[in-house]
């Protein structure tokens, strides 16, 4: 089993599991893996070796995204992720098929967005058919934003037949697509970018 570096700074940087008993991810030393990123702390995560796998276990008050949801804490199984800042780092057995992983994560089915700038840099935000979408800091949003400059319920993606809508719900901050303002609804078209605060959200329709 080993832990690898996907994308950001360190992408390519590996560690075996093979004979540890746990690991701690951060900015620096005592870090066993060390990730050179602002967004990261000194020690961030620390996983720890159970007899069912692998435990990933924060160690600050932010979390860690772990495949596309913030946790505090997860169960980790081979081919699973976890983001710390704009590093992507990939459980990963053996198995010759894995090491595809390496590359980055796998492409997404269907709508969604891809987050290429701000805490979430790297992540995908999968629309699938549902009708709405609200974003937002919120933790009971639909895609939760981790950006200090975004309102608890921010924006609104509808999907409108084979299409997307986007709409500003009265933010402090506003919505913007393409750096302009957004003023009632607005079509979502292949790479359009959403900026919520410092986030970047470019739209894929898959």
């Amino acid at each position: 089993m080993r832990l690898v570096v996907v994308e950001g700074k360190g992408k390519g940087t590996q560690v075996r599991l093979d004979q540890r008993q746990s690991l701690a991810i951060g900015r620096a030393a005592p870090a066993d893996l060390v990730l050179d990123d602002p967004a990261v702390a000194d020690l961030h995560v620390r996983l720890f070796q159970e007899a069912t796998g692998w435990l990933a276990f924060d160690l600050t008050p932010g979390g860690f995204v772990h495949n596309g949801a913030r946790a505090q804490r997860a169960q980790l199984a081979p081919g699973d992720t976890l983001q710390l800042g704009s590093h992507v780092l990939r459980l990963l057995t053996d198995d010759p098929v894995d090491t595809r992983a390496v590359a980055g994560p796998e492409p997404q089915a269907g709508a969604y967005l891809l987050a290429t700038k701000g805490n979430d840099a790297g992540k995908t935000f999968p629309l699938g058919l549902r009708p709405a979408a609200i974003l937002g800091r919120g933790v009971s949003t639909d895609i939760t934003i981790w950006d200090i400059r975004a309102s608890r319920a921010h924006a609104r993606i509808d999907r409108q037949g084979d299409g997307y809508t986007i709409t500003d719900l009265s933010s402090s901050n506003g919505t913007y697509v393409n750096d302009r303002r957004l003023k009632g609804v607005h079509p979502l078209a292949p790479g359009d970018v959403v900026r919520i605060g410092s986030t970047h959200l470019e739209f894929h329709p898959g």
